[in-house]
């Protein structure tokens, strides 16, 4: 039975992560869904910035001697967070995500340092130089990462310190790295409870999914639970009401774990042409051996149906906009290469992609639906890969 090898798989999960695959999952999960915090993070941090210069006094004092250079330069600095608040919202990979991250924490260093050497600054205080690092570690980033931000903004107090400090440098030694070392192990403390409690979710979400799964295969055993098969007579795939089904579940479980879900919308060009020539037979051959050819090219967890007897539609849950399109891409170099190439050039075979994925305006599977197959007409190319945003 499929279901026994991804029941030994969360099994070993339940045990901790077992493959490297299951912790890159899970680190791409967790970041796609945590990505809408990062505007919250900015608003957060440039309110700190702003506590920092108004409690220094540096504003009132830019006022009073009309230094407009100053106050522009801040005000060109509050226009980079909303910059950078407003491209926090179209990440759509997990490498978007990292050089996201990267580029909050280098703008904070420079600002660190242009701080550091204003010499009517004298002091930053600990809460400025580690407010930017604790804040991205409230949204999920790898242990190494995380640790080496730390580590940095660390390295920013010694050297601050060091510099303000007037004290014997044993003394001073002693001093700072007994206060860095307390400060580091809470905050080394504070992310592995953090990691370890997103893990736990993760494990606990896929555990209630992978037991759903099994009851809901024994139910389509049990003729009494599920009187009628929703399956296709011809591909042996499922229906377009058994997809509609297995859609709002997960458009459901999509709006209570903030989880993504995309859709794949296949047509065949010119299939009804293919019918009237060669015939019914031939016709559904036709549809069988590209039903093969597809099955490998999608997860266990994905739900691949016939839409209508042209169409075909394919369900990926927990799968962004971006690694939807990368599917589909590949399904459709597969077709072109290695499937329609067999076929005489007169009948002219292809197939079209359109691509959607849940949004806030897009909340049941018929505008989802719509949403692909809208993409998908509206593009002038009889082999088209398009999306609907």
């Amino acid at each position: 039975m499929p279901q026994s090898s991804s029941l030994v798989t969360w099994q070993k999960v339940y045990f901790g992560f077992a493959q490297p695959s299951q912790e890159s999952q899970f680190r791409e999960m967790k970041w796609l869904q945590q990505c809408r915090r990062l505007a919250g993070i900015q608003v957060i941090y440039a309110l700190s910035v702003l506590f920092f210069f108004t409690q220094t006094g540096l504003l009132q004092a830019w006022w009073v001697v009309a230094d407009w250079q100053a106050t522009g330069a801040l005000a060109c600095w509050l226009f980079i967070q909303v910059i950078l608040g407003w491209f926090g919202q179209q990440i759509l990979s997990v490498k978007e995500v990292s050089a996201f991250v990267l580029a909050m924490f280098c703008q904070h260093c420079l600002l660190l340092c242009l701080l550091l050497f204003n010499h009517s600054v004298l002091v930053l205080p600990f809460w400025l130089i580690f407010s930017l690092p604790v804040l991205l570690t409230t949204i999920y980033i790898p242990i190494v990462l995380a640790h080496s931000m730390i580590s940095i903004a660390g390295g920013f107090v010694v050297y601050i310190d060091f510099q303000a400090s007037s004290l014997h440098l044993g003394q001073w030694a002693y001093s700072i790295l007994s206060t860095m070392g307390l400060v580091y192990v809470l905050l080394v403390v504070g992310i592995f409870l953090l990691h370890k409690l997103w893990r736990n979710q993760y494990i606990a979400e896929q555990g209630l999914q992978l037991f759903s799964e099994q009851y809901f295969a024994r139910a389509a055993d049990d003729e009494s639970l599920s009187p009628v098969v929703e399956v296709d007579p011809v591909t042996g795939l499922a229906n377009e009401t058994c997809f509609k089904r297995f859609s709002e579940t997960e458009i459901e479980r999509s709006s209570r774990y903030q989880n993504a879900y995309s859709v794949i919308l296949i047509k065949i060009n010119h299939f009804f042409n293919y019918q009237d020539t060669l015939g019914q037979e031939e016709a559904d051959k036709l549809l069988i051996n590209m039903v093969n050819l597809l099955h490998p090219k999608i997860r266990k967890v994905d739900l691949i149906a016939r839409y209508q007897q042209d169409k075909f539609v394919i369900g990926l849950p927990e799968t962004s906009l971006y690694q939807a399109l990368d599917t589909a891409e590949r399904m459709q170099t597969a077709l072109s290469t290695e499937f329609w190439s067999r076929f005489a050039e007169d009948l002219q075979l292809e197939t079209r992609f359109g691509v959607a994925c849940i949004d806030s305006s897009v909340m049941t599977v018929e505008q989802l639906l719509m949403k692909a197959e809208h993409a998908m007409n509206n593009h002038r190319s009889p082999v088209a890969l398009s999306y609907g945003r």
